[in-house]
């Protein structure tokens, strides 16, 4: 990941990158978390309640395919489309973790 919508939004600031990094990263945790509970017990409300918050935040971070994907999560009912939105996130996670390291 290049970063750049974050970089153009902050100026490049790195204490503000790091901020807004840092926060996603909590809430993509804690979203990756909600998405596993949805794929165990079909809990589809509290999802998109998240998906509709961290939009925003996935569109900085140049994830604006995962959105569309995200958005249309009620309807899925593939375990594979559902395991590869996970690996998505999962790779996301480890990209923001290693962005945070380098600052």
């Amino acid at each position: 990941m290049q970063f750049k919508r974050l970089h153009n939004i902050t100026g490049n600031d790195p204490a503000l990158n790091r901020r807004i990094a840092s926060i996603f990263l909590s809430e993509l945790e804690l979203f990756r978390k909600n998405l596993d509970a949805y794929i165990k017990d079909g809990n589809k409300e509290e999802l998109k309640s998240m998906i509709f918050k961290l939009s925003p935040s996935f569109i900085i971070f140049e994830k604006d395919l995962l959105v569309k994907q995200l958005e249309s999560i009620a309807d899925i009912n593939n375990h594979e489309q559902l395991e590869g939105i996970q690996k998505e996130l999962d790779a996301l996670h480890e990209a923001l973790a290693q962005f945070l390291a380098s600052l």
